[in-house]
């Protein structure tokens, strides 16, 4: 009985993690806009129904083991007090039905990474399982952005985006207006930083997968042939590596994300710079460095027009984005400062803006882009206080390697120019589901 739950725990959460990046969900309380949106996911169904074996396989199998070797760690101590300033929060919300909703996904989410860190998992299958997932994505965006064609997809989350409706996001120059790419998300900001993870998860697998450091002097066989088929299983997986990366760095240029392009930039300049203080670290670098930046450049080569515009802050969108998020920073600093110690409630920031512009259409009132400074606004001081201590201990924790510090600086630059890691009902899963891959840093297998 033991083994065939452990079969079904695991099998299901690889079900779980190569579904979760498609936004599947069964509305029950509409709203104009997602943020005061009352769903049931599929993924967080599917997550709760895992959470449900797992316990019943916890207290049956492994409580006195987990009781006795249970870590009392401060990052625990950390979530715990900042989920108690959640549920005060609640309290506080003009929407209170939406916090509560909220609450429960961020209690789900909690259960993930209980879930990744009591359960053994095997971490290079869920690298695959997950890249494999956001290859799907990938190749619908790139679809989406070259043919300048969209469709709507119940059943997989996919909405339809046109160039001319207002609030989709588009690049404009003297040709016309162009939409980026979204995959199956709800922003091209959200789709740009799923493939820098996608991209990280690549180069980590190229860099430390022990099949792909193939090496007579360390494999030692006895028959050439098995040599030779060893090598041509080597190169022909390292091809199709390359292969996947490169969808994956054209998949994130035509999302045209700017905090997407930041942090593949500075990753990249980290490794770079770390890897040169270690000969055997930049030769196993040094050719993935020259791929992407290859990739990088023809793209930029080709598509010039519309990155010059992207970038250029006089441009007429550009313009509007910057008015548009010092304005958002200035009503942040409004609601904290009205609102210091708990907060407006979980999710209620949105409805708090539309309170305080009453004028204003549901879209937008957008959340502050900044996932700090929207926390603190929606939990209060002390929540605020205890999520940056509990990020604080998972990193001091759990980096150990230079090559896992990227996941890091993405993280950190996402949360730093956008709010979706906190706003969105995916966003918050896969935050969780990032610091629970942070535990396996210290076990994987992929090292060897």
């Amino acid at each position: 009985m033991k083994k065939i739950l452990e079969k079904i725990i695991e099998y299901l959460f690889y079900l779980f993690v190569f579904t979760f990046v498609w936004q599947t969900k069964l509305i029950i309380v509409p709203a104009e806009t997602n943020y005061n949106e009352i769903a049931l996911y599929f993924n967080y169904l599917l997550l709760a129904l895992i959470l449900i074996i797992f316990i019943f396989y916890f207290f049956k199998y492994k409580r006195n083991e987990a009781i006795n070797n249970f870590d009392f760690a401060k990052y625990w101590v950390a979530l715990a007090g900042m989920e108690f300033f959640i549920f005060l929060s609640i309290f506080a919300s003009s929407v209170r039905a939406v916090s509560i909703f909220k609450y429960i996904l961020f209690l789900l989410s909690f259960g993930l990474l209980f879930l990744m860190t009591q359960f053994k998992f095997n971490f290079k299958k869920i690298i695959l399982i997950f890249l494999s997932a956001l290859l799907f994505q990938a190749s619908l965006g790139i679809f989406q952005f070259f043919s300048q064609k969209s469709f709507s997809n119940k059943y997989l989350g996919i909405a339809s985006h046109e160039a001319s409706v207002l609030g989709v996001s588009v690049l404009e120059n003297d040709l016309g207006r162009f939409v980026r790419a979204y995959g199956a998300t709800d922003h091209p900001n959200v789709f740009g930083a799923l493939m820098f993870f996608a991209i990280f998860f690549v180069i980590l697998l190229l860099v430390i997968d022990p099949y792909l450091e193939f090496s007579s002097l360390n494999n030692k066989v006895s028959s050439g042939f098995k040599e030779g088929e060893r090598n041509k299983k080597y190169r022909g997986r390292k091809i199709l590596f390359y292969f996947v990366l490169l969808i994956f760095i054209i998949a994130l240029m035509v999302s045209f994300s700017r905090s997407a392009f930041l942090a593949l930039g500075l990753s990249l300049i980290f490794l770079f710079l770390t890897s040169l203080f270690n000969k055997n670290s930049f030769k196993k670098y040094y050719p993935i460095f020259i791929f992407c930046l290859t990739s990088i450049l023809l793209f930029f080569i080709i598509f010039k027009p519309l990155i010059v515009n992207r970038f250029k802050l006089s441009s007429r969108l550009e313009k509007i984005s910057i008015s548009e998020r010092s304005e958002q920073i200035g009503e942040a600093s409004k609601i904290i400062k009205s609102n210091p110690w708990l907060g407006v409630g979980l999710g209620a920031y949105h409805n708090k803006v539309l309170e305080l512009n009453p004028t204003w259409e549901s879209y937008q009132a957008q959340p502050v882009h900044n996932t700090f400074l929207l926390s603190l606004a929606e939990i209060g001081l002390w929540g605020f206080i205890l999520f940056l201590l509990f990020i604080f201990y998972i990193i001091k924790k759990n980096v150990l390697q230079v090559h896992y510090f990227p996941l890091f600086i993405g993280i950190f630059v996402f949360m730093a120019f956008d709010h979706w890691l906190w706003s969105l009902p995916f966003g918050l899963l896969f935050m969780f589901f990032l610091f629970g891959l942070t535990f396996y840093f210290k076990y994987d297998k992929v090292h060897g």
